[in-house]
């Protein structure tokens, strides 16, 4: 009975620690969730951020920073699906504990293309990193809060 507990304890921490970083804060190029603008301007200069780059990856647009009573909520940062491997390259080393699904998706014209979902979790928030999003020439990575989550979630299934 002791071996089955001690085995079930080891697989719950196993599995809570591949989806979740507890001991650091999940961090894009010196920007994490929480920062407050003043210390987004002091490391990068005044805001809006230009020439924003990931693994010397562009934007498509600029990137997105939201922020809820003063601090940053959300960084949205849209990149050409042609870049997705070197985005996706340059966040494994410093986060091995993102997790990526595949799938195939279908373009209205029936054309077949490989998704990749990727997900890594802290107590802030957590880290998207998909393949396509609006269209088969975008990607994105996404910084986001739970707090702002779980609201977006509440407000799509309150739509009918």
């Amino acid at each position: 009975m002791k071996k089955f507990a001690l085995t079930t304890l080891l697989a719950f921490f196993a599995i809570i620690h591949s989806t979740t970083v507890f001991a650091q804060n999940i961090e894009i190029y010196g920007l994490r969730l929480g920062m407050t603008k003043t210390e987004i301007e002091k490391k990068f200069g005044e805001l809006p951020l230009n020439n924003f780059k990931i693994a010397n990856v562009s934007g498509k647009f600029p990137v997105r920073l939201a922020f809820h009573e003063g601090k940053l909520d959300e960084l949205m940062f849209f990149f050409s699906s042609k870049s997705f491997n070197d985005v996706r390259k340059a966040v494994i080393p410093k986060y091995p504990e993102l997790r990526c699904t595949d799938s195939i998706v279908t373009s209205p014209a029936g054309a077949k293309y490989e998704q990749v979902n990727c997900k890594l979790e802290d107590q802030l928030g957590m880290l998207k990193l998909d393949k396509f999003v609006l269209d088969i020439e975008t990607s994105a990575l996404i910084l986001i809060s739970h707090r702002l989550f779980n609201e977006l979630e509440t407000k799509r299934k309150e739509k009918p």
